[in-house]
């Protein structure tokens, strides 16, 4: 739960920034303004990339055509949903938030039963 909360922490930021369709949530914040906003672990991680990767990272947020609308923790493993507007879609950053906050990536498919995750959650562990 604890990675999960992390996430969700990161998230709430992030989502108040909204996106290229959000014009009623104002101008998209600069680069130092979204740094200094977001949880410590994140701003720090981002803090370490070259320039450019951080700005890959907002520009992705910014221009997404997807929304995270659901996550559940599980005894051991987290699910997200999102929701997709258009395809293709790039994810990596809501896979970076993730990662930075002590995740890791066992699957991305479009479906997945809970069984399976748990499977896979477990194969991973071991």
């Amino acid at each position: 739960m604890l990675v999960l909360n992390r996430i969700r922490e990161a998230w709430r930021v992030i989502a108040g920034w909204g996106r290229w369709c959000d014009e009623n949530l104002g101008e998209w914040p600069s680069t130092k303004q979204c740094l200094a906003s977001l949880p410590n672990r994140l701003a720090a991680a981002l803090e370490r990339e070259e320039a450019f990767e951080v700005e890959n990272f907002l520009d992705t947020l910014h221009d997404r055509d997807w929304i995270w609308w659901s996550g559940h923790a599980f005894d051991d493993f987290i699910k997200l949903d999102i929701a997709v507007f258009s395809e293709p879609s790039s994810f990596w950053p809501l896979e970076y938030v993730a990662r930075n906050s002590g995740s890791r990536l066992i699957n991305k498919s479009d479906r997945i039963d809970l069984g399976s995750a748990r499977l896979l959650a477990n194969n991973i562990t071991k």
